[in-house]
């Protein structure tokens, strides 16, 4: 459904999709894999576990000097690129993996610009004849029944 909705963001992904399976083949046939058939290990060969993970993403950070972020904030940068790009909830839902429109609205929802320019100036348009004094009385014009 993405795709056909969103052409641009599945070639995207596409694009993406190639890219780290690359980036995994060469990974594989540099160091194969560990224990288990793991992809990416810790130092004694083990599964990386949460806490340890945090310190990997830590110590790469600091070496690109993105020091006081963490990984977390990249799936934030997602959502908020996917936003000002003018994707609807749905995308960004689909895309975050969340369970709901729910769940990313109340995470999100400020990121997406209001309308609260838009709604303005469509009452403007609407009131300008009043304003004007064109119509007096909006609900109760009675110009047409002394003609």
């Amino acid at each position: 459904m993405i795709a056909e909705l969103y052409p641009e963001l599945d070639r995207v992904r596409q694009e993406n999709k190639k890219a780290v399976l690359e980036t995994l083949s060469a990974h594989l046939e540099q160091f194969g894999t560990g224990p288990g058939d793991l992809l990416f290990t810790d130092d004694n060969g083990e599964a990386i576990r949460r806490p340890h993970a945090g310190h990997i993403w830590r110590k790469a950070a600091r070496r690109i000097e993105l020091e006081g972020r963490s990984f977390h904030d990249l799936r934030h940068h997602c959502a908020s690129v996917l936003i000002d790009a003018g994707f609807s909830v749905k995308v960004v839902q689909h895309h975050l993996g969340h369970a709901s429109a729910k769940q990313t609205l109340d995470t999100y929802s400020h990121l997406w610009p209001d309308d609260e320019d838009q709604t303005r100036a469509a009452l403007d348009v609407a009131m300008r004849p009043v304003v004007d004094g064109v119509v007096s009385d909006p609900c109760h014009d009675h110009r047409a029944d002394k003609a």
